[in-house]
């Protein structure tokens, strides 16, 4: 199940608010660099200490004074951004990621307050040199030492990442290679019991190896977790939950029932529901007793009762950040298990914090959603519990729920379902207890909703035209049959937005298209190369680039530096969808096009019957520098092809967060118009610049735009012409009639008024070129709409 609580509490420390419940600040120690991870030491005397990975090293901190914690030592390294730390005995060991050298640093912390000692273990591992030139151990990515005292370090520079095993029991602080796991690239490891789980970032999934046998592991089991990006993982007290987080926007973490390594079982996924879909990335989770405590980026850090794995619910907060929801900003680590019961909280930006939490049991809420006549559990209908800890849940395959919040009390429950009235029920929660509350829905009204799709030029039937009707909460969609005929047999009564498109003719939308009974309606299209991109009209997507792949949909924008990257809104159209490079990324620099390029092309366009064929169309390109000593602009290209050749139409470098204005080009004048046009947006990434490029598109169209002019006719019914005039073996008849028709001519008299030919006319515009064999001499054309004449047009035949 997915699970979202939102918790609205925030406290005022000097002039800074947080949000926080059921934690409070103890003491806080600012650093002048960043910071990453976190863990905790007790001395042999009692005192507690925070061990801090710092951009430059590692600091040391006594917190004999909890509420004024105090640098005693600091370590200086190679410069990262990662370091993750573990203790065996009284020493320290710690990793530090690429492009340190630091092998792994040994930290001998018996004589603290008063001194520390280190060394750098950087063993000779040829035989672990796989992938890579290299056979010393230079960096890795993080620690994890079990109750053996066997450390696995997890993300080397050896093993392709795999996981190594190192003995750090047997002689203190003098780490001896044991052996290796798989040659997976592992971003972080947890082990008990001889069993090591192993967080395969990468590959989107956690592993579980049998490592009794430190020579040989077997691997037991794995698993995909939610957002296949698994980052860290830890395990219950019982030995049968393990809880995973995924290390992405809006992710979760989630819990597994791994009692049977063969058979793991998914139970619960957790995420606040505060900033749901704002992009906040969940980091590490570590269990204590029935409690996570998960360190969450931008949320800081939350605890989450999880005395009922298959029900999680948040029960603490303390938030430290205090900018955008997104991001890598934040709470890096959480560190809990101190005998105190202080939890350490690394902040990237703002330094340590030490905090008191409190640990209190949820409410839970539990039950079964079915349908009142059918009696059949109802999918993903919503729960929340009204009260000012929000709280959000869905309703499994069958119809069951488990929900739940902090507070305790009656409260009014709310029940929601597409295609059912919603409900609203009473339920008297009690902390630590459950309380059943079954529900039946009753269903909405179903109506048949159905019509026509014309050709407005010839009231022809359009076969294979999309319809979609977009609800709030529902979408239908269907196609035309060969009669132009359509129908949406059973549709719930409520507003809908219509949205009709055939690649050749113009997109239809109408608003508040409401459905109370049974409905018909006919549908006239204008011909016409026209896409808005609310429905899919068949545009091909080709890409070469590592990402930033072009996506159709509503654009969900991105900024850098508080510059805009991606589009936040698509332009004045209606609806609100474009094409847009990668949508819905943390930010402008993970989320761009990289190493290479994205085209899309539009399907196939016959323009010969057109005129003067104009395309037009509105762009968004971004090209931000990050380094301008070896820059090569990135771009986006416009290219028209005909079947025979292409043309390269604009090339835009320059860097716009906005959408730029339409663009026009008259493609006649740039290759000949034939039946197998297409247009490709390109957009460019070059492969040795770090610049930021993403694109969009909106507004597509190409229209036949017959110039005034060419009308040397003009009455109530018609617009017509002819050129060139006068003319030699062949001329053209440009013509645009002012209504629909039954039918239309165009006839050719001599001189004398004899009838020389007759031509008949299937669109309400456009050109048809006539090949004559005619004497040269004067000749008059006249246009007959429904037996309505026109004035005659004297043409001339020259010699």
């Amino acid at each position: 199940m997915k699970k979202y609580t939102l918790l609205f509490y925030s406290l005022i420390l000097g002039f800074t608010a947080f949000s926080q419940v059921n934690m409070e600040l103890v003491g806080q120690l600012t650093y002048p660099e960043r910071l990453n991870d976190i863990w905790g030491y007790v001395a042999p005397d009692g005192t507690e200490y925070a061990l801090v990975g710092t951009l430059e090293g590692t600091s040391i901190v006594s917190l004999a004074d909890p509420a004024n914690p105090v640098e005693v030592a600091k370590i200086n390294g190679d410069e990262s951004i990662w370091r993750d730390l573990k203790t065996w005995n009284n020493y320290a060991y710690v990793t530090t990621d690429s492009p340190s050298e630091d092998g792994l640093l040994v930290i001998d912390l018996s004589e603290l307050p008063n001194t520390v000692s280190s060394s750098n273990w950087k063993p000779y591992l040829p035989e672990l040199s796989i992938g890579t030139d290299e056979d010393t151990l230079f960096n890795c990515h993080n620690i994890y030492i079990d109750e053996f005292g066997t450390a696995y370090l997890s993300g080397c520079n050896l093993n392709e990442g795999g996981v190594i095993l190192v003995d750090v029991a047997t002689t203190s602080g003098q780490p001896i290679y044991v052996g290796a796991i798989e040659a997976v690239y592992s971003h972080d490891a947890y082990a008990r019991n001889n069993l090591l789980y192993s967080s395969e970032i990468l590959d989107g999934r956690f592993s579980i190896f049998d490592v009794t046998d430190k020579l040989e592991p077997i691997k037991l089991g794995e698993q995909k977790t939610p957002f296949e990006f698994c980052h860290n993982t830890w395990l219950s007290d019982d030995g049968n939950t393990l809880f995973t987080t995924d290390e992405r926007a809006n992710a979760f973490t989630a819990a597994y029932d791994v009692s049977d390594p063969t058979e793991i079982r998914f139970l619960d996924a957790y995420r606040p529901a505060a900033t749901l879909g704002t992009g906040v990335i969940p980091h590490n989770v570590h269990v204590l007793g029935d409690y996570l405590v998960i360190s969450h980026y931008s949320d800081g850090c939350i605890i989450v009762d999880a005395t009922q794995p298959d029900n999680l619910i948040e029960v603490g907060q303390y938030d430290t950040f205090l900018g955008t929801d997104s991001g890598f900003n934040g709470d890096w680590g959480a560190y809990p298990f101190l005998p105190s019961g202080l939890i350490l909280l690394s902040d990237i930006s703002g330094g340590l914090f030490v905090l008191q939490p409190t640990f209190q049991r949820a409410v839970y809420l539990e039950g079964k959603v079915t349908n009142s006549v059918t009696g059949v559990g109802i999918l993903d209908a919503e729960i929340m519990i009204q009260s000012d800890i929000s709280n959000f849940e869905k309703t499994d395959i069958v119809g069951n729920y488990k929900t739940g919040q902090l507070e305790s009390g009656t409260f009014s429950v709310r029940f929601k379902a597409i295609g059912f009235y919603d409900k609203i029920a009473e339920a008297t929660l009690e902390n630590g207890e459950i309380t059943i509350l079954n529900v039946e829905l009753d269903p909405l009204p179903q109506f048949v909703f159905n019509g026509k799709v014309l050709d407005q030029s010839n009231q022809n039937p359009l076969e294979g035209a999309i319809v979609l009707m977009e609800g709030t909460e529902v979408n239908y969609e269907t196609q035309t049959d060969a009669e132009g005929n359509f129908v949406i047999p059973d549709i719930y009564e409520g507003d809908y937005t219509l949205y009709i498109g055939l690649w050749g003719y113009e997109n239809v939308g109408l608003l508040g298209q409401n459905i109370t009974g049974q409905s018909s309606q006919t549908f006239e299209l204008q011909r016409i190369y026209e896409d808005n991109f609310n429905i899919d009209l068949g545009w091909e997507v080709s890409n070469t680039s590592d990402r930033g792949e072009w996506v159709r949909g509503i654009p969900l924008g991105t900024t850098w530096n508080n510059q805009p990257v991606q589009a936040g809104a698509d332009t004045e159209d209606f609806g609100d969808r474009c094409w847009v490079t990668r949508n819905g990324q943390i930010d402008g620099k993970s989320g761009d096009i990289d190493n290479g390029e994205t085209a899309i092309t539009t399907p196939n366009m016959d323009l010969t019957t057109y005129f003067e064929p104009t395309l037009s169309y509105r762009p968004w390109f971004v090209n931000i520098p990050i380094d301008d000593e070896f820059r090569q602009p990135d771009s986006m290209f416009v290219t028209v092809r005909n079947g025979i050749e292409e043309v390269v139409l604009e090339v835009m470098e320059d860097s716009r967060g906005e959408w730029r204005e339409a663009r026009n080009f008259k493609l006649s004048d740039y290759l000949e118009i034939t039946d197998s046009m297409t247009v490709s947006f390109t957009a460019f990434d070059r492969f040795l610049t770090d610049d930021i490029a993403d694109a969009g598109l909106d507004d597509f169209r190409v229209s036949d735009e017959i110039s005034s002019e060419v009308f040397v006719f003009d009455d109530e019914n018609v617009q017509f012409g002819v050129f060139p005039n006068p003319f030699y073996n062949e001329f053209i008849i440009a013509y645009q009639s002012k209504f629909p028709f039954s039918k239309m001519e165009a006839i050719l008299y001599n001189a004398v008024g004899q009838k020389v030919d007759v031509y008949t006319l299937t669109e309400t515009a456009g050109k048809i070129t006539i090949d004559v064999n005619l004497a040269a001499g004067m000749y008059f054309l006249i246009m007959e709409i429904d037996g309505i004449r026109s004035e005659a047009l004297p043409i001339q035949k020259g010699i």
